[in-house]
């Protein structure tokens, strides 16, 4: 069995930062994923430095609320906001 954590990062990546280096090395954790909730600040590219084999960071799934539309999000993506959803494309 694999054991893995995830954990939500929204415009903190200090303290993510600090929480990653603290269990980085656990041996009961196969993988470490950040989620980075679409921060408004440079916390994910921060935390992209982080990445390893073990360590992965995504950016959230983003649903529209209107038109009921799921678009998501990859790490190292400019999000561009075009009527109900927003959109993203290669930075």
């Amino acid at each position: 069995m694999k054991n893995a954590i995830i954990i939500l990062n929204y415009n903190d990546s200090d303290n993510t930062k600090k929480i990653l280096k603290k269990i980085k090395n656990y041996k009961i954790l196969d993988y470490i994923i950040v989620v980075d909730n679409k921060s408004t600040d440079d916390s994910l590219k921060k935390l992209k430095n982080f990445e390893n084999e073990k360590i992965k960071i995504v950016l959230a799934l983003h649903y529209c609320r209107r038109r009921n539309h799921k678009s998501t999000f990859k790490s190292f993506k400019k999000e561009r906001t075009s009527g109900d959803c927003t959109s993203s494309e290669r930075a």
